[in-house]
């Protein structure tokens, strides 16, 4: 199997220990890397592979998942305590999961403040297990923007400084009619700034534009990514779940700080959103694409653009990147919503 020339640059930074990599990892990413050129009585053999089997199921698992299927699934951790308060805690939680996401953590915060911390962890590591994200987001709320016209098949944006996630979902005019969508984790700085009328006629290009950050902590901006990368994925696998095939996810990471990509890529696999050969499980996104870069990711936009969006006009295209690309300071997501009622 030919390798990608981004594959390629991934797995040989893996393969070195570079990147994020484990040492798992890397051996995994050595192994799809000889698996080119050394012969299978050579993997049969040993030698260099150690443990040809496992080898040969990693290698399976790159053919059929690509870089996915080389990261493990995230892990339980500890058995669980206290199991029946989290199955009531978690069981008042999906009572609201029809609500906005912020409002459902708002509450998600209400449900579980009673609980024990020893309950809260044992929740927390269910949860990481099945590849959600529960974090605190207390770091701003939503404003809702639609998405012009001309790029309605566009259903997530996610900017954060080493990673980048551009979701599509193809051809929704013909499941979706509205064009409504949530600015996610809006500064209170931001929602002073825009009035009544500037926010019901904003859209996805003017939101864009501006980029106004509160001062805060590394560690609350940390925070702040991984709920932004939670809630995009969240909508992503709604919307795959829904309509199989039709969501493709493009991802743009810097290779000199790794590992939220590598997080990410743990939570696809856990959701099954990649297929999966050695379990026989067709994943639902229909494309998924993997962007290195190290200082500039300006071409990778482009890229993407014309590949997903290759019957938008040119001005509107070019605003778009130019405005995805601009050298921002605050974290940005937003995600689009669907109809309100059960769309066409």
């Amino acid at each position: 199997m030919k390798l990608h020339l981004n594959e390629q640059l991934i797995l040989t930074a893996w393969s070195r220990g570079l990147a994020g990599a484990s040492q798992r990892l890397a051996r995994r990413a050595w192994w799809v890397l000889q698996d080119r050129s050394m012969t299978r009585s050579a993997v049969t053999g040993g030698g260099a592979w150690a443990n040809a089997v496992e080898a040969h199921k990693w290698v399976l698992n790159f053919h059929a998942m690509g870089l996915v299927g080389l990261v493990d699934a995230p892990r339980g951790g500890r058995p669980m305590l206290h199991a029946q308060a989290v199955q009531d805690a978690q069981e008042r939680l999906s009572d609201i999961e029809e609500s906005r996401f912020a409002e459902i953590q708002a509450v998600k915060l209400d449900q579980i403040k009673d609980l024990t911390r020893q309950e809260r962890e044992a929740l927390w590591r269910q949860s990481r297990s099945k590849g959600q994200t529960l974090v605190r987001a207390t770091n701003g709320k939503t404003l809702p923007l639609s998405v012009p016209h001309e790029l309605r098949d566009v259903l997530a944006v996610v900017l954060i400084k080493h990673l980048k996630i551009l979701a599509f979902f193809e051809n929704s005019e013909n499941y979706w009619s509205s064009l409504a969508g949530e600015w996610v984790g809006v500064p209170v700085v931001k929602r002073g700034q825009l009035g009544e009328s500037e926010i019901n006629r904003s859209s996805l290009l003017s939101s864009l534009a501006l980029d106004v950050q509160e001062a805060k902590t590394t560690k609350k901006t940390n925070t702040r990514a991984k709920w932004m990368i939670a809630r995009a994925m969240d909508q992503i696998e709604q919307v795959a779940a829904q309509y199989p095939l039709k969501v493709s996810v493009s991802v743009i990471f810097d290779l000199d700080e790794p590992l939220t990509f590598i997080a990410l890529l743990q939570a696809l696999r856990a959701k099954n959103l990649w297929a999966f050969q050695t379990s026989r499980m067709s994943g639902l996104l229909k494309e998924l694409h993997i962007y290195p870069f190290e200082k500039k990711w300006g071409l990778a936009v482009q890229t993407i653009l014309a590949t997903q969006l290759a019957g938008v006009g040119a001005n509107v295209l070019g605003q778009f990147q130019d405005l995805l690309t601009l050298n921002r300071k605050g974290e940005f997501c937003w995600v689009r919503e669907p109809d309100a009622g059960n769309g066409k």
